[in-house]
């Protein structure tokens, strides 16, 4: 790597530097330096050391990183910016340990696996299993929506990683496509459930983290009675806010669009209370009633009304998959994930 030269190894001293080499010298400094790269980080079960950064998400942010024997994980740090008072701190590192339990406690192949945790300077950090891949909302194969055919296969892994939460007594709470990753394993394409940073268990409600009117997940992807609770109505939350979720994840990925339009997110976000979206179908001509009908059943506004479990909204899905005479895992939508998905791939 080239090294910056200062005035003193300049012939003449007065002479301006050359633009070239201003820039690149430029470059240099101004180049902010990752506080983690480099680091060992040490955990309850080993020490990692941290390579490169492969993404961020939430109030983490995720590296590469060696194994005490030299294996390849993922290690996800909290923000320093989320560190900033006492009792934020406080609160951040009980949600992000929160999360590496809630994980680590599902053994499921479609959910990240997390196998450690521990400290780093004035920090936390979860190890977890490295998955190369892409997320959902990287994947397209028909412009900048998916066909039923390539996304179905999909959703019925993330059902099943939900199901699995669920059945622990775990919501996800902040469940989108940046979440939901898809990689490979053994030569074929795994989904898997990731950043249980607001997973929680729904019969200790009173003992959450977040306050009555703070609004916990992301904006768009809020099920109405979590948009309620937030302002103060008395209303129960549980799993059915992860099924709505999904639902809102079918309904963009099959559209290319969100439900609710609004002229500001707020409003977006209250409309969800009180109207239904438009019918899919009326975007995308080629989203079958049947398709529609899970859709919107998942999005449905009263919990009540909604799939009974993630389990029967996998099973409606398998049925709708069937109708066009299709498997999980056949026809030419295999072989599109296959060329997207690599297995050796980056991970970011």
């Amino acid at each position: 790597m080239q090294k910056y030269r200062g005035a003193g190894n300049r012939t003449d001293a007065t002479a301006p530097a050359k633009p070239a080499a201003r820039a690149m010298s430029g470059a240099k400094r101004d180049e902010p330096r990752d506080q983690f790269i480099g680091a060992v980080a040490r955990g309850a079960s080993g020490n990692y050391t941290i390579q490169e950064a492969i993404g961020q998400g939430g109030m983490g942010a995720i590296y590469s990183a060696l194994d005490s024997g030299g294996q390849r994980c993922a290690v996800k740090f909290i923000l320093p910016v989320y560190l900033g008072a006492v009792s934020g701190k406080e609160t951040a590192v009980a949600r992000f340990l929160r999360e590496a339990s809630a994980a680590g406690s599902i053994n499921h192949p479609n959910v990240v696996h997390v196998f450690d945790v521990g400290t780093y300077r004035d920090t936390v950090f979860m190890a977890m299993e490295y998955l190369p891949g892409k997320d959902l909302k990287d994947l397209k194969d028909d412009g900048n929506r998916f066909r039923w055919a390539t996304l179905a296969p999909l959703l019925m892994q993330a059902c099943e990683g939900l199901g699995a939460a669920h059945d622990l007594g775990l919501m996800h709470r902040d469940l989108s496509p940046d979440n939901i990753r898809v990689t490979k394993i053994g030569g074929k394409e795994v989904v898997k459930i990731m950043d249980f940073g607001l997973a929680k268990p729904w019969e200790n409600e009173g003992q959450d983290l977040t306050r009555t009117g703070n609004l916990v997940g992301k904006l768009g992807y809020m099920a109405p009675e979590q948009v309620d609770a937030a302002n103060g109505k008395p209303v129960d939350v549980d799993y059915r806010v992860d099924i709505y979720a999904l639902g809102v994840v079918m309904y963009r990925l099959m559209t290319g669009e969100p439900p609710f339009k609004a002229e500001n997110d707020l409003l977006a976000l209250t409309m969800r209370t009180y109207a239904d979206p438009p019918a899919p179908s009326g975007i995308n001509p080629k989203i079958t009633p049947d398709v529609e009908d899970i859709i919107l059943k998942a999005m449905a506004r009263n919990p009540d009304d909604r799939y009974e479990d993630a389990i029967e909204l996998r099973d409606d899905i398998a049925r709708s998959l069937a109708a066009l005479g299709r498997t999980p895992g056949s026809g030419t939508e295999a072989a599109f994930l296959g060329m997207l998905v690599d297995e050796e791939g980056s991970g970011s």
